[in-house]
């Protein structure tokens, strides 16, 4: 089930100060060209961002990013994540919440 609008909480992005997108790779190119797809990724020891998304319910969390993440955090654990590199999509599992718990925290980091 995709229902961003009803399983999406809260969000919050942030770009780290000390980080510039030079640290990045070339970036992404089209297939225009000839050119070969290719997708950014952040390949310095440095964090340069972190996406913060509160989501209601469990089951599988797909999202699309321009880059691959280095880390997928839930509720303080680091959990295993797919990546289509051809895509851009990240997917991962949200297990049930607990009693007390009404909400994931999603951290991913890049």
């Amino acid at each position: 089930m995709f229902n961003v609008g009803g399983a999406i909480e809260g969000l919050k992005f942030e770009v780290k100060g000390g980080a510039e997108l030079l640290e990045l790779d070339d970036g992404y190119r089209g297939e225009s060209s000839g050119v070969t797809e290719e997708r950014v990724g952040n390949y310095s020891d440095e964090l340069v961002a972190k996406v913060c998304i509160e989501v209601k319910r469990c089951g599988k969390f797909d999202v699309y990013l321009f880059a691959k993440p280095r880390k997928c955090i839930v509720d303080s654990n680091v959990v295993d994540f797919v990546y289509n590199l051809n895509s851009g999509l990240v997917g991962f599992s949200l297990d049930s919440l607990s009693e007390e718990g009404k909400l994931h925290v999603v951290e991913i980091e890049s």
